[in-house]
């Protein structure tokens, strides 16, 4: 089958690793060539649209890499999230969201801080200090960190009463850097997810979607929970709705628009099942955002394109 011609994909894949970095980002050639990789398995998000070469082939150079010109028609473009390099790389027709400053601010783990109320109580820990009493009074808890940006599962790791020296070094550096989300560690019996588009003006929220996760917490495999006959509560579905629309007035506030999804997950604590509605949040396309959005899809992606035309400056520094 021909995939359709009316717009085409851009999947840079890394572009956490791009949030994370102040100034110029060059990924390695090793990294661009896992997003290529992982880039093929996105069907789910381009339903059939064409997917354009981000990064080095499997029959590309073992070093340096560099930009061509897509053939794009004149069609847009979208990109996983419009960083900078995103656009270099996709030139003039990628749809140019909200500047980097907002970007970064949006996909940053603090961001959580926002909504306390749909999280585990998490709290995000900056300078060796605060680390230091965290690793105190660890007692007999065990704790999920997270680094302040992440994609399927990376910069992440639990923590018990005893930290061994490669997770001090890890935590260490993670301070270094900018610094981390700290939240107690559960045993995760489901994971859920919810997605939509915002801006100044519309939101549009989908339906729930289900993930399978391999061994590592990276997502395996999407479809929606009512397919999936995934248990999930009445009340439940009501704080899942509940924490995406507030997830949206708190990306209106930094000035976010586009794509968003937001993550969730259900665990067992004393024979009781808990459901925690926002675990983290993703202010970017997401790889089951279509399959979620459903009817929405088209809607949604028209809008995000002609919001996008009124910020032709492209993301700022």
């Amino acid at each position: 089958m021909t995939p359709p011609r009316n717009r085409a994909w851009l999947l840079n894949l890394d572009a956490d690793r791009e949030l994370a970095t102040v100034g110029h980002y060059t990924p390695p050639v090793s990294i661009q060539r896992q997003v290529h990789a992982q880039a093929e398995h996105t069907e789910s998000l381009r339903q059939g649209e064409e997917l354009l070469p981000y990064g080095p082939t499997n029959g590309g150079p073992s070093e340096g890499v560099k930009k061509t010109d897509h053939p794009t028609d004149g069609r847009p473009v979208f990109a996983w999230c419009p960083t900078h390099r995103a656009i270099s790389w996709g030139g003039p027709n990628v749809i140019r969201g909200p500047q980097l400053s907002v970007l970064r601010e949006a996909n940053h783990r603090q961001f959580l801080s926002r909504i306390p109320q749909h999280t585990l109580g998490g709290v995000y820990l900056t300078g060796p200090d605060a680390i230091a009493g965290l690793l105190a009074d660890l007692g007999t808890n065990k704790l999920r960190l997270k680094r302040a940006f992440g994609f399927a599962g990376k910069g992440q790791r639990s923590i018990g009463q005893l930290p061994s020296a490669d997770d001090q070094r890890w935590i260490t550096d993670s301070v270094k850097r900018l610094g981390l989300w700290c939240e107690a560690a559960v045993d995760i019996t489901h994971e859920y997810s919810i997605h939509g588009y915002v801006d100044e003006e519309e939101l549009w929220v989908g339906s729930s979607c289900v993930a399978v996760t391999d061994a590592y917490g990276a997502p395996a495999s999407f479809d929606l929970r009512e397919r999936m006959n995934a248990p999930m509560s009445d009340t439940e579905q009501q704080q899942q709705l509940n924490a995406a629309h507030d997830v949206a007035a708190a990306l209106r506030s930094v000035g976010y628009f586009g794509p968003f999804g937001v993550d969730s997950f259900a665990f067992n604590a004393d024979g009781q099942r808990v459901y925690c509605a926002a675990s983290d949040v993703n202010a970017r396309f997401t790889l089951a955002w279509s399959l979620g959005m459903g009817a929405l899809r088209e809607r949604a992606l028209g809008r995000y394109q002609r919001r996008a035309t009124r910020s032709p400056e492209g993301p700022k520094r």
